[in-house]
Protein backbone atom coordinates (compact mmCIF):
# COMPACT_ATOMS: atom_id res chain seq x y z
CA UNK A 1 0.00 0.00 0.00
CA UNK A 2 2.84 2.09 0.39
CA UNK A 3 4.31 1.87 -2.56
CA UNK A 4 1.11 2.29 -4.56
CA UNK A 5 0.92 5.69 -2.39
CA UNK A 6 4.26 6.49 -3.22
CA UNK A 7 3.34 5.89 -6.94
CA UNK A 8 0.61 8.29 -7.35
CA UNK A 9 2.06 10.91 -5.26
CA UNK A 10 5.52 10.92 -7.63
CA UNK A 11 2.83 10.56 -10.34
CA UNK A 12 1.51 14.25 -9.91
CA UNK A 13 4.89 15.59 -9.66
CA UNK A 14 7.80 16.88 -11.99
CA UNK A 15 11.32 17.27 -11.84
CA UNK A 16 11.20 20.90 -10.59
CA UNK A 17 7.82 20.76 -8.53
CA UNK A 18 6.18 22.98 -10.55
CA UNK A 19 2.58 21.57 -10.06
CA UNK A 20 2.15 22.00 -13.66
CA UNK A 21 2.53 25.36 -13.79
CA UNK A 22 4.16 27.42 -16.26
CA UNK A 23 6.93 29.26 -15.41
CA UNK A 24 6.83 32.23 -17.67
CA UNK A 25 8.97 33.97 -19.75
CA UNK A 26 8.16 37.88 -18.59
CA UNK A 27 8.43 39.26 -15.09
CA UNK A 28 5.03 39.22 -14.92
CA UNK A 29 4.52 36.34 -15.62
CA UNK A 30 7.08 34.80 -13.34
CA UNK A 31 5.15 36.52 -10.63
CA UNK A 32 1.85 34.47 -11.79
CA UNK A 33 4.05 31.29 -11.39
CA UNK A 34 5.16 31.58 -8.33
CA UNK A 35 2.15 32.81 -6.70
CA UNK A 36 0.29 29.74 -8.48
CA UNK A 37 3.07 27.71 -6.85
CA UNK A 38 2.42 28.92 -3.31
CA UNK A 39 -1.27 28.21 -3.87
CA UNK A 40 -0.51 24.55 -4.80
CA UNK A 41 1.81 24.49 -1.85
CA UNK A 42 -1.33 26.12 0.57
CA UNK A 43 -3.24 23.54 -1.10
CA UNK A 44 -1.42 20.62 -0.29
CA UNK A 45 -0.95 21.47 3.27
CA UNK A 46 -4.51 22.09 3.68
CA UNK A 47 -5.18 18.97 2.14
CA UNK A 48 -2.69 17.13 4.20
CA UNK A 49 -4.35 18.32 7.69
CA UNK A 50 -7.64 17.59 6.87
CA UNK A 51 -6.93 14.25 5.69
CA UNK A 52 -4.91 13.86 8.70
CA UNK A 53 -7.75 15.03 11.24
CA UNK A 54 -9.67 12.61 9.59
CA UNK A 55 -7.94 9.36 9.63
CA UNK A 56 -7.05 10.33 13.27
CA UNK A 57 -10.82 10.60 13.81
CA UNK A 58 -11.54 7.16 12.35
CA UNK A 59 -8.64 5.37 14.44
CA UNK A 60 -8.75 7.18 17.54
CA UNK A 61 -12.59 7.49 18.28
CA UNK A 62 -13.44 4.39 16.40
CA UNK A 63 -15.82 1.31 18.51
CA UNK A 64 -13.69 -1.02 20.39
CA UNK A 65 -16.75 -2.82 21.60
CA UNK A 66 -19.93 -3.60 20.40
CA UNK A 67 -22.20 -2.33 23.17
CA UNK A 68 -19.52 0.70 23.55
CA UNK A 69 -21.33 4.05 23.00
CA UNK A 70 -18.97 6.82 22.12
CA UNK A 71 -18.95 9.92 25.00
CA UNK A 72 -21.51 12.48 23.43
CA UNK A 73 -19.95 16.01 22.25
CA UNK A 74 -22.72 18.62 21.80
CA UNK A 75 -19.61 21.01 21.04
CA UNK A 76 -16.24 22.26 21.55
CA UNK A 77 -16.36 26.01 21.56
CA UNK A 78 -12.22 26.92 21.35
CA UNK A 79 -12.04 24.15 18.41
CA UNK A 80 -14.58 25.52 16.85
CA UNK A 81 -13.28 28.66 17.02
CA UNK A 82 -10.02 27.50 15.32
CA UNK A 83 -11.43 26.08 13.03
CA UNK A 84 -13.40 28.72 11.82
CA UNK A 85 -10.45 31.74 11.79
CA UNK A 86 -8.13 28.70 10.45
CA UNK A 87 -9.94 29.30 6.75
CA UNK A 88 -10.72 32.78 6.83
CA UNK A 89 -6.71 33.46 7.67
CA UNK A 90 -6.21 31.31 4.79
CA UNK A 91 -8.57 32.95 1.83
CA UNK A 92 -7.44 36.30 3.38
CA UNK A 93 -4.02 35.85 2.49
CA UNK A 94 -4.16 34.15 -0.80
CA UNK A 95 -6.89 37.19 -1.37
CA UNK A 96 -4.11 39.56 -0.18
CA UNK A 97 -1.38 37.71 -2.47
CA UNK A 98 -3.61 37.77 -5.13
CA UNK A 99 -4.90 41.43 -5.13
CA UNK A 100 -0.99 42.59 -4.69
CA UNK A 101 -0.33 39.79 -7.90
CA UNK A 102 -2.71 41.61 -9.91
CA UNK A 103 -0.99 45.09 -9.22
CA UNK A 104 2.02 44.10 -10.55
CA UNK A 105 0.80 42.62 -13.47
CA UNK A 106 -1.37 45.45 -14.29
CA UNK A 107 1.07 48.59 -13.21
CA UNK A 108 2.73 49.99 -16.41
CA UNK A 109 6.16 51.94 -16.60
CA UNK A 110 6.25 55.67 -17.03
CA UNK A 111 8.67 54.94 -19.55
CA UNK A 112 8.35 52.14 -21.43
CA UNK A 113 11.56 50.97 -23.79
CA UNK A 114 8.89 49.94 -26.80
CA UNK A 115 5.40 50.86 -27.82
CA UNK A 116 3.08 48.28 -29.46
CA UNK A 117 -0.41 48.38 -30.60
CA UNK A 118 -2.32 45.48 -30.79
CA UNK A 119 -5.75 45.41 -33.12
CA UNK A 120 -8.05 41.93 -33.13
CA UNK A 121 -10.15 41.45 -35.96
CA UNK A 122 -12.23 38.74 -37.35
CA UNK A 123 -10.22 36.74 -37.72
CA UNK A 124 -6.63 37.87 -37.23
CA UNK A 125 -3.76 40.43 -35.06
CA UNK A 126 -2.29 43.67 -36.51
CA UNK A 127 0.82 44.72 -34.58
CA UNK A 128 2.26 47.99 -34.95
CA UNK A 129 5.44 49.15 -33.23
CA UNK A 130 5.74 52.80 -33.20
CA UNK A 131 9.30 53.82 -33.16
CA UNK A 132 11.37 56.91 -31.67
CA UNK A 133 11.87 58.58 -35.12
CA UNK A 134 8.04 57.97 -35.42
CA UNK A 135 7.67 55.74 -38.42
CA UNK A 136 5.63 52.79 -37.88
CA UNK A 137 6.45 48.71 -38.20
CA UNK A 138 3.46 47.16 -38.84
CA UNK A 139 3.02 43.06 -38.84
CA UNK A 140 -0.16 41.41 -39.47
CA UNK A 141 -1.22 38.11 -38.92
CA UNK A 142 -4.26 35.91 -40.62
CA UNK A 143 -5.39 32.80 -41.07
CA UNK A 144 -3.22 30.31 -42.80
CA UNK A 145 -0.38 33.82 -42.68
CA UNK A 146 0.76 33.62 -38.90
CA UNK A 147 2.96 36.43 -38.67
CA UNK A 148 6.04 36.11 -35.86
CA UNK A 149 6.81 39.18 -33.97
CA UNK A 150 9.48 40.00 -32.15
CA UNK A 151 9.99 41.64 -28.30
CA UNK A 152 13.10 42.77 -26.66
CA UNK A 153 14.69 40.70 -24.04
CA UNK A 154 15.03 42.55 -20.53
CA UNK A 155 13.33 46.17 -21.47
CA UNK A 156 9.79 46.94 -21.08
CA UNK A 157 7.32 46.68 -24.39
CA UNK A 158 3.70 48.78 -23.00
CA UNK A 159 0.99 46.99 -25.27
CA UNK A 160 -1.94 48.79 -26.32
CA UNK A 161 -4.86 46.78 -26.99
CA UNK A 162 -8.23 47.20 -28.81
CA UNK A 163 -10.72 45.30 -30.76
CA UNK A 164 -12.17 46.01 -34.73
CA UNK A 165 -15.65 44.20 -34.09
CA UNK A 166 -16.14 41.79 -31.58
CA UNK A 167 -15.05 40.69 -28.02
CA UNK A 168 -11.18 38.61 -28.73
CA UNK A 169 -8.77 37.43 -25.61
CA UNK A 170 -5.14 37.79 -26.28
CA UNK A 171 -3.78 35.19 -24.79
CA UNK A 172 -0.14 33.91 -24.71
CA UNK A 173 0.36 31.07 -22.82
CA UNK A 174 4.18 31.27 -22.09
CA UNK A 175 3.75 34.39 -20.56
CA UNK A 176 0.97 33.55 -18.22
CA UNK A 177 -0.98 36.46 -19.52
CA UNK A 178 -4.21 36.94 -21.13
CA UNK A 179 -6.32 40.04 -21.68
CA UNK A 180 -9.62 40.99 -23.44
CA UNK A 181 -9.69 43.02 -26.37
CA UNK A 182 -12.59 44.54 -26.73
CA UNK A 183 -14.44 46.83 -28.56
CA UNK A 184 -14.53 50.90 -27.83
CA UNK A 185 -12.24 49.68 -24.36
CA UNK A 186 -8.32 49.89 -24.58
CA UNK A 187 -6.42 48.11 -22.19
CA UNK A 188 -2.88 48.79 -21.45
CA UNK A 189 -0.23 46.65 -20.06
CA UNK A 190 3.76 46.11 -19.95
CA UNK A 191 5.85 42.85 -21.38
CA UNK A 192 9.02 42.61 -20.09
CA UNK A 193 10.50 39.52 -21.18
CA UNK A 194 13.29 37.43 -19.74
CA UNK A 195 13.47 34.17 -21.49
CA UNK A 196 14.56 33.50 -25.10
CA UNK A 197 12.43 32.19 -27.27
CA UNK A 198 9.32 31.31 -29.53
CA UNK A 199 6.01 31.13 -28.32
CA UNK A 200 2.42 30.60 -29.78
CA UNK A 201 -0.17 33.12 -29.32
CA UNK A 202 -3.65 33.18 -29.59
CA UNK A 203 -7.63 34.42 -29.22
CA UNK A 204 -9.03 32.46 -26.02
CA UNK A 205 -12.35 33.27 -26.54
CA UNK A 206 -14.63 32.32 -28.77
CA UNK A 207 -15.11 35.15 -31.32
CA UNK A 208 -16.92 33.07 -34.92
CA UNK A 209 -16.34 31.40 -37.14
CA UNK A 210 -12.47 31.46 -37.92
CA UNK A 211 -11.69 31.65 -34.28
CA UNK A 212 -9.41 28.64 -33.71
CA UNK A 213 -7.09 30.44 -36.48
CA UNK A 214 -6.37 33.52 -34.82
CA UNK A 215 -2.66 32.43 -34.00
CA UNK A 216 0.59 34.42 -34.05
CA UNK A 217 3.84 33.74 -32.46
CA UNK A 218 6.12 35.69 -30.58
CA UNK A 219 9.86 35.41 -30.75
CA UNK A 220 11.81 36.97 -27.37
CA UNK A 221 15.23 38.21 -28.68
CA UNK A 222 18.56 40.14 -27.49
CA UNK A 223 17.64 43.76 -28.02
CA UNK A 224 20.31 44.61 -30.74
CA UNK A 225 18.39 41.72 -32.95
CA UNK A 226 15.31 43.37 -32.04
CA UNK A 227 15.90 46.99 -33.18
CA UNK A 228 17.52 45.13 -36.40
CA UNK A 229 14.20 43.20 -37.40
CA UNK A 230 11.85 46.12 -36.13
CA UNK A 231 13.84 48.54 -38.43
CA UNK A 232 13.76 46.14 -41.46
CA UNK A 233 9.60 45.76 -40.86
CA UNK A 234 9.36 50.03 -40.70
CA UNK A 235 11.30 49.80 -43.93
CA UNK A 236 9.12 47.45 -45.81
CA UNK A 237 5.64 49.31 -44.00
CA UNK A 238 6.98 52.11 -45.64
CA UNK A 239 7.17 51.04 -49.24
Amino acid sequence: MALAALAVVLAGCNQSFRFENNPGATKQGQYIYRMFVGFDITALVVGALVWALIFWCVLRYRRRRADEMPRQTRYNLPWEVVYTLGPVLVVGGLFGITFVGENYVDHVTANPDQKLAVTAFQWGWKFDYTLPDGRHAVVVSEPQRYATIELPLQETTRVTLVSDDVVHSFFIPAFDFQRYAQPGITNVFDFTPTVGGRFTGRCNFLCGLHHSLMIFYVKTVPASQFNTWVQQQASKAAA
